[in-house]
């Protein structure tokens, strides 16, 4: 569990870095980047993997 939380602390650290990216060229050209609902997708996936996650942590401390 523990390398699964690191590896849902990368993924998310992973996803701020591409949001300010795309929120910059969306500020300089208007236009969003083409890999934006690429990463969007991986934002989707990484928080589903996450809820599975806390939802085994849960069930173990109950």
């Amino acid at each position: 569990m523990q390398r699964e939380l690191f590896a849902a602390r990368t993924a998310v650290n992973r996803t701020g870095t591409n949001l300010n990216q795309a929120v910059a060229q969306v500020n300089s050209t208007g236009q969003p980047p083409v890999w934006l609902e690429h990463a969007v997708d991986r934002v989707g996936n990484a928080v589903r993997e996450l809820d599975a996650l806390v939802g085994r942590i849960h069930r173990r401390l109950a």
